[in-house]
């Protein structure tokens, strides 16, 4: 039971950082950009190398899987992270582009192996702890924005990425030792699985609507919480300061949002508190892009965050209750185009931004997925209401 405990609290906290690092480029742009000189569109392009080694990195966890079980993975990734950070901070723009994939692919790595691995160590209970692992996901992500803007204007970024740096490198040297404590004890491997996946797997309408819908999701999530810091540093007066704090409270919002998901899961079935989340992240982004007021546009960064919050834990491990055994290997395509859609979308409100009129309008582009996410999962819904998780009876 000890090893057990010490296992989930290693790979909690190495989820917090993974948090830290998902985030990292909202607070560390602005400085990247006047040290570089970049405009909105060069600096999307970060977001891209982020999300396309994201990509990569999932690619890799798909084949490595089975070989390495999921530590070594982990380990493999957070040692990616800990030299493409330490990288970034003594780069110049085209070296910083290779280290942000770089620490993007350990992310890739990162993310899917950890959900999987806690989603295999709690069957019966799949919805909930994952939403636990994910808050621990947001704990990195409402520390750091402040953390981060306050070393670099006392320091400068440099320092606080080779900070960041060595403590991913511990995480890493602490999943070593966890590994070798595991050889001993015996490592939870992963489930083993039919290489040949039923062609009906790949027919579901579950693969295009679930892939979709993360797609959609990542994306959003990643172009409100990456430029909200850059639009801050646009407001005048006391604007800049109160906007200061807009990447923490979106941050915040969605770990609350977490904190209080698994609660909310014995009232409502999984699919419809997504739905109801999306809702809650339409009204909250419109009222971001359409408030003239500090108040309003704070409250709607607020409501985005706490709209969003259910949406990736609970929708990963429907995978789980609507393909069996089979949830890895699609699990593997909905990570690839989560990455896409990190890659893309914030890019693309950086693009906007540069040639049609500023960040207020490349901000009109989470609205937007929003009201798509709705339509989304409304289809799940009446999916699942006609063949309630009947592949993985087929297949468990």
């Amino acid at each position: 039971m000890l090893a057990v405990n010490k296992r989930s609290a290693v790979i909690h906290a190495g989820f917090a950082l993974t948090g830290v690092v998902t985030t990292l480029l909202g607070p560390i742009i602005p400085a990247l950009s006047a040290s570089w000189s970049l405009n909105d569109a060069q600096a999307g392009y970060l977001f891209t190398a982020q999300f396309g080694g994201s990509i990569t990195g999932v690619v890799l966890t798909t084949r490595l899987t089975g070989r390495l079980g999921y530590v070594r993975l982990l380990v493999v990734g957070f040692l990616m992270m800990c030299i493409g950070v330490g990288a970034l901070g003594v780069s110049a723009y085209p070296a910083g582009i290779v280290s942000v994939l770089c620490y993007g692919v350990g992310l890739g790595i990162t993310i899917p192996t950890a959900n999987l691995f806690v989603s295999d160590l709690n069957p019966q209970r799949r919805a909930a702890s994952l939403n636990l692992l994910n808050f621990a996901w947001c704990i990195g992500a409402v520390v750091s924005p402040p953390i981060i803007a306050i070393l670099v204007r006392n320091a400068s970024a440099r320092e606080a990425l080779i900070g960041l740096s060595l403590i991913l490198g511990i995480t890493t040297l602490a999943l070593v030792k966890l590994l070798r404590a595991s050889l001993v004890v015996g490592a939870l491997q992963p489930r083993k699985h039919d290489s040949r996946a039923p062609a009906r797997l790949w027919t579901s309408p579950f693969v295009p609507l679930i892939a979709a819908l993360i797609f959609i999701y990542v994306g959003t999530e990643n172009a409100i919480a990456g430029w909200v810091a850059s639009y801050a540093l646009r407001m005048k007066g006391s604007a800049e300061s109160l906007w200061s704090l807009a990447p923490s409270i979106f941050w915040a919002a969605l770990l609350m949002g977490r904190v209080t998901a698994p609660g909310a899961l014995r009232q409502v079935r999984e699919e419809r508190l997504v739905l109801l989340g999306l809702a809650t992240a339409s009204l909250g982004a419109s009222i971001l892009l359409l408030s003239a007021g500090m108040t309003g546009r704070l409250t709607g960064v607020a409501l985005a965050g706490a709209g969003l919050a259910p949406v990736f834990p609970t929708t990963i491990a429907l995978l789980s209750h609507c393909f069996g055994g089979q949830a890895p290997r699609v699990a593997s395509l909905v990570f690839a185009f989560a990455g896409l859609g990190g890659a893309t979308l914030p890019w693309l409100v950086g693009w906007i931004s540069s040639h049609y009129g500023g960040l207020r309008v490349g901000l009109g582009v989470p609205v937007s997925c929003t009201l798509a996410m709705i339509g989304l999962q409304i289809a799940i819904i009446v999916i699942l209401n006609r063949q309630p998780r009947a592949l993985a009876a087929s297949d468990a």
